[in-house]
């Protein structure tokens, strides 16, 4: 499950990339969203690719077979007879590039480069579907020489053969994954980056709703600048900070103010986190006199 500081995180980075102007316009920009959850689907890439892997253990073995019955091609009295050559060799060739692509994987996790495994997934669905399809239509083909019956037969056995790493692969390669267990890793980054978008673009749109206010209480505690000259980085954390301090009664104010400490040290300058403190320290306890003073 994302937590909280990660949400909070993503919101001030999507606060800091957006103009100010936008969030009232409309939702969140999906090129700024895609950067957001760029650490957590390569976190989902890396799970699905080990289980792609993991579980496509013995397919070479399994599609050596199908190898070996191409040396039987030349042999056919008529090749075209009922497309079984034609279709045997299709499905050849989308196994020999999926096994490709499998190791393209496994290199890829070596080196820890998640950024490339997107395609290379891709493409091991797309083989895989393919391969699926031409065993189909070879299934399907009628052939009338006994030659092209009898390849048919044992391309046909073979196939059999490869059917549960066909079907696994598609599992791994599904949205959302399946329930098997070697799924977990992909079910929990999926499930990460489902709540995370959904948190995101809920605090960004409620925090929109009070941005006028938010800038004003900002201002009133800064004095002697507004909140539109400062730091974007430190405007962004201070805006959530705010959002949370008047309209978040869940979130304690001391909670609020140390995640924003801390996000002002993660993403600010040297001075970020004091200033911040300071600022939200005074909206605070202006917040907290308005709230003693009202008439009850």
């Amino acid at each position: 499950m994302a937590s909280q500081r990660q949400i909070r995180s993503a919101t001030v980075q999507a606060l800091y990339a957006a103009p100010p102007e936008s969030l009232a316009r409309g939702p969140l920009d999906e090129q700024v969203l895609d950067l957001l959850l760029e650490p957590l689907r390569a976190r989902e890439s890396q799970a699905r690719a080990r289980a792609l892997l993991h579980l496509q253990q013995g397919r070479p073995q399994a599609a050596a077979a199908l190898d070996s019955l191409s040396r039987r091609l030349p042999r056919l009295q008529a090749p075209a007879d009922g497309r079984v050559a034609a279709e045997l060799q299709d499905l050849l060739r989308h196994e020999h590039r999926l096994h490709e692509a499998l190791d393209q994987l496994r290199r890829e996790l070596k080196s820890n480069a998640a950024g490339r495994l997107p395609p290379i997934l891709e493409t091991c669905r797309t083989e895989n579907r393919e391969s699926h399809r031409a065993a189909g239509r070879l299934r399907a083909a009628q052939p009338s020489f006994p030659d092209s019956q009898s390849l048919q037969r044992d391309a046909l056995a073979a196939c059999a053969d490869l059917a549960p790493f066909v079907e696994r692969a598609a599992a791994a390669l599904a949205t959302p994954a399946g329930r098997r267990p070697e799924f977990r890793g992909v079910a929990a980054s999926e499930s990460d980056i489902a709540t995370l978008t959904s948190e995101v673009r809920d605090c960004l749109a409620a925090l929109a709703g009070h941005l006028p206010e938010i800038d004003r209480r900002i201002d009133a505690a800064i004095q002697h600048y507004r909140s539109e000259r400062l730091d974007r980085v430190d405007r962004a954390v201070l805006r959530l900070a705010t959002y949370e301090l008047l309209h978040v009664p869940e979130v304690p104010p001391a909670v609020a103010i140390n995640e924003a400490v801390e996000l002002a040290r993660t993403f600010g300058t040297s001075d970020s986190a004091r200033f911040v403190n300071g600022v939200l320290d005074a909206i605070r306890k202006q917040a907290a006199a308005a709230s003693n003073s009202s008439p009850a």
